[in-house]
């Protein structure tokens, strides 16, 4: 009976860790080659609801600093160990609303190699999207439906964006019929569309690089 209580803990605690993880952001060995910036600065984006996990050997305590100044110059004294187990920061905690969501600049070191490339600065923003139009969404996994949506493309992607586990969706329009669908796996924009339907099909974006800016304008019908 212990054995099993243990092994149900260890499942409970494995599914809070990964309920929201997205294309989580694996930092293995503390490789951060992938996010080098020109500067010679390790800066990545995360899109709230996405989880950043340190493996391997970045499974060393990790420190986090508060701001700026104490990341760059290294100070130490300023920073704290991260207390979140097995090394993993969520973007979006459980059982916090979209309005009281942490965004804007993290910074993550290690105490040995924090000024010697074992750090990392973490940018949460808020879910951007790829958008497809005039396909239905395949391959996705339905969170929830709301088949008497009230509203246009806009807001069913807004609505999406503010939803913790919500990682696509689809809108369509049938007459005065419209549905919006959520996801909570990346869906494909490739299904086609029935007769005189209007659909669009979103999914939150994968790409974690920070070298372009992104556009991503609503649209309303």
């Amino acid at each position: 009976m212990k054995f099993l209580a243990l092994f149900l803990a260890l499942i409970s605690t494995f599914s809070t860790l990964s309920s929201v993880s997205g294309d989580s952001i694996e930092i293995e060995d503390w490789n951060v080659t992938l996010y080098l910036q020109t500067d010679g600065n390790a800066t990545a984006r995360a899109y709230l609801g996405e989880t950043v996990n340190w493996i391997g050997d970045a499974g060393r305590p990790v420190l986090q600093f508060y701001d700026d100044d104490d990341y760059y110059t290294c100070n130490i004294t300023n920073a704290t160990t991260f207390a979140v187990p097995n090394n993993v920061f969520e973007t979006w905690p459980e059982g916090v609303t979209w309005k009281k969501t942490s965004k804007g600049a993290k910074y993550f070191a290690t105490e040995e190699g924090c000024g010697e490339g074992e750090r990392i600065k973490i940018i949460v923003v808020p879910k951007q999207f790829n958008r497809v139009k005039n396909n239905v969404c395949t391959d996705g996994d339905v969170l929830k439906e709301d088949a008497s949506f009230k509203g246009g493309q806009g807001k069913c992607k807004n609505k999406c964006a503010k939803d913790r586990e919500c990682l696509g969706f689809q809108w369509t329009k049938l007459k005065k019929l419209r549905t919006c669908t959520f996801y909570s796996n990346y869906p494909i924009g490739t299904g086609g569309k029935q007769g005189y339907q209007k659909v669009l099909c979103g999914a939150v974006k994968e790409d974690n690089t920070v070298e372009e800016e992104d556009e991503d304008e609503d649209e309303e019908d």
